[in-house]
């Protein structure tokens, strides 16, 4: 069956279309729940090594799999922009996870968190 007979038999390509944005919308809705979890256990608890080794595996894996969704997603020809929107907003969120956590300072980063610590804790002794 070519693709237009199955579009004119039924609906099936508009429940096709809206079962792609669900699915991205839902792809969304994950890395809000994967936010919300590293910031639970990850930002602000204490995790182990293994689960600190698990969290960046993931957040490697969420941040190539929503580079490829949006990638798909920047089609000109894509149906709805607003879902190109969320998941740049998504890929931004996830890469600013990345830095906090995983890249290293430079020196100039370094040298001025140095300072601030020392202004704020001047009696601190430094390692």
């Amino acid at each position: 069956m070519a693709v237009s007979e199955f579009a004119a038999k039924s609906s099936a390509a508009e429940t096709g279309l809206g079962m792609t944005l669900d699915s991205i919308r839902r792809w969304c809705d994950v890395c809000d729940e994967f936010n919300e979890w590293q910031h639970k256990h990850v930002i602000g608890g204490t995790s182990s090594p293994a689960q600190l080794q698990d969290h960046r595996a993931g957040l490697t894996w969420l941040l190539r799999l929503t580079r490829l969704i949006h990638s798909a997603a920047s089609d000109p020809e894509f149906p709805d922009p607003s879902v190109l929107k969320l998941l740049e907003t998504k890929i931004w969120q996830l890469e600013q996870a990345w830095k906090l956590l995983y890249r290293p300072l430079s020196q100039p980063e370094t040298d001025a968190a140095e300072m601030v610590l020392r202004e704020v804790f001047p009696d601190e002794p430094r390692a």
